[in-house]
């Protein structure tokens, strides 16, 4: 079985994934953390501990993002069924992560603006789902190339169309910080040379009495 092919969006989401075992930002991780990562982005233990083995990473050593890939490809078939996509779910961890990073900092607008995104991922997802129980159940009816295009064709145009939708939300929301930034800088100065206006400089008594004895 091939391994799966993923986009720069799907290996992007990836690092992001692996980033969270690597704070140092190494480009390496330790084979003790692979499991506990190979399960966040969807496989089971069975599973992960068998991927392990078998790349021979069990003693103590250290992974970087190639081989932890390659773990992940080789341990992913090609296509998802009428379970959960782990690529999808590598995208809803990474999403809730950030909402909660979000939440936490106090930006509740993109952490809104990340939870709808989250919602609207979920339901492309159930809905792939659905349409994979009814292509399975036309698959054992008829051809099992229509019921082929019909899991997956639907499904890639609503994935693409997800992909563009949240990259046009995130460049309008750094376009409007960056304007919110200017503008509140603005505001700050004009209000600084108010001030310095409205109060004129107090001079201290040894300035004063310096410029008596000038004058005499």
């Amino acid at each position: 079985m091939a391994a799966p092919a993923y986009s720069k969006e799907e290996i992007s989401a990836l690092r992001g994934i692996f980033a969270l075992y690597d704070p140092d930002g190494t480009g390496e991780i330790s084979s003790a953390d692979l499991e506990s990562l190979l399960q966040k982005i969807g496989l089971k233990q069975e599973a992960a501990r068998e991927l392990i083995e078998r790349f021979d990473v069990t003693e103590p050593t250290t992974v970087d993002f190639a081989k932890f890939l390659e773990l992940v490809k080789a341990g992913q078939p090609d296509q998802p069924g009428e379970e959960p996509d782990p690529k999808v779910l590598e995208f809803l961890r990474i999403l809730e992560q950030y909402r909660r990073k979000c939440e936490k900092e106090g930006n509740y607008l993109e952490a809104d603006r990340a939870h709808q995104q989250l919602e609207m991922l979920r339901k492309q997802e159930e809905k792939r789902q659905q349409k994979a129980v009814r292509a399975r159940q036309i698959a054992e009816r008829q051809d099992v190339q229509i019921a082929h295009n019909m899991q997956y064709t639907d499904f890639n145009a609503s994935w693409d169309k997800y992909l563009a939708e949240y990259d046009r939300m995130a460049q309008i929301y750094i376009q409007q910080m960056t304007e919110r930034h200017a503008t509140n800088l603005l505001e700050f100065q004009r209000k600084l040379q108010s001030e310095m206006a409205e109060r004129p400089p107090k001079w201290s008594r040894e300035l004063l009495e310096w410029r008596r004895g000038e004058h005499k």
